[in-house]
């Protein structure tokens, strides 16, 4: 996989990251857009994957929260974050 990101700089807040892969055989690629929360505790993200001749295969959407400040392995015996059912 090869790609970029880029803090989208139309964002006043900084809440915005987009991300490119592509696959380095050619059998597609994918964006993901991460909009990240003003107090730091979730973020949103989307991710479109798509078959090299640009038919969209896959969406996933995922909203995280941010579970400890403690960055220790295993601190509050829960993952540091959570997805929505």
């Amino acid at each position: 996989v090869q790609g970029w990101a880029i803090d989208d700089q139309t964002d006043e807040r900084h809440r915005t990251v987009l991300l490119f892969f592509e696959f380095k055989d050619g059998s597609g690629y994918f964006y993901e857009a991460i909009q990240l929360s003003d107090d730091g505790r979730t973020r949103h993200r989307v991710a479109q994957y798509f078959a090299a001749d640009g038919a969209l295969q896959r969406r996933t959407l995922i909203d995280e929260t941010h579970r400890s400040d403690d960055p220790s392995p295993g601190a509050d015996d829960q993952p540091r974050c959570e997805r929505s059912p």
